[in-house]
């Protein structure tokens, strides 16, 4: 158990060891559909993962190019978050791309202005 909550009577005697609740980790790789979507000017892009991994999280326009690098590294086990912000970009269609351990797959965002 990585943590537990002791319950005593004051006196120092345990009297019960309950184990606190954790978040579970996912049982595979996921990438989810960012939120809002379309949004303006800032969106939430997740993914969860069972074990540490190597993720590569990439945004590319319509023509497959890449715009940015949002993740590059070693990324511990479990539910992840990160928020977005389209700077000096145009408002259309663009893809993020998750890769992980075999692990690949693309999501549309839309950038609404």
């Amino acid at each position: 158990m990585d943590e537990i909550e002791i319950i005593g009577d004051g006196a120092g005697m345990v009297t019960s060891v309950q184990a606190k609740d954790k978040t579970p980790l996912p049982g595979g790789i996921q990438l989810w559909q960012n939120y809002p979507n379309p949004f303006n000017p800032t969106t939430t892009i997740a993914f969860s993962l069972p074990k540490a991994e190597y993720v590569r999280l990439s945004l590319y326009n319509i023509v497959g190019q890449e715009i940015e690098t949002l993740v590059n590294g070693e990324v511990p086990a479990g539910q992840h978050t990160l928020r977005w912000t389209a700077n000096n970009l145009a408002s259309g269609v663009y893809i993020y791309r998750m890769q992980a351990d075999g692990f690949v797959d693309a999501k549309k965002l839309i950038f609404q202005k």
